[in-house]
């Protein structure tokens, strides 16, 4: 009752079906899986990287957190973050520089990843801000 309200021309359906298969002829279905991987991992390859700024306020964040005197003096977290942060003492300047070689390693292998990540933005997608954040 309802098809023939939709389609009141029981002939037109089967017109637009075949219209549609003389187009596209039908795929065999040994093919039919290997093109819908190909379409999903080229989409996940070609996935835009996180927006910058986004991204940029992480990694200041990750990069504050490796030196909790400093986050203190400059009460870059608000919250419970902050708090932790502040009841934190490490060996470090007042301006954010770490002593000791554990320290030193967890920024140099911060600083490695920053500048890894930093490579999914080329500079001609940056506005002059974010540029200069970038450097």
């Amino acid at each position: 009752m309802l098809h023939e309200k939709l389609h009141p021309d029981p002939v037109a359906p089967t017109l637009v079906r075949s219209a549609i298969s003389r187009l596209f002829p039908p795929m065999k279905k040994s093919l039919l899986l290997p093109v819908i991987f190909l379409f999903v991992a080229l989409g996940l390859a070609r996935a835009d990287p996180p927006a910058f700024d986004p991204w940029a306020d992480d990694f200041a964040a990750r990069w504050v957190a490796l030196n909790p005197q400093f986050a203190t003096r400059a009460q870059y977290f608000t919250g419970a973050t902050q708090d932790a942060l502040d009841r934190q003492l490490i060996l470090g300047g007042a301006f954010g520089q770490t002593y000791g070689v554990k320290a030193a390693r967890a920024r140099a292998e911060l600083a490695k990843q920053g500048l890894a990540e930093l490579q999914r933005y080329p500079a001609a997608t940056l506005t002059a801000a974010q540029r200069t954040s970038a450097r």
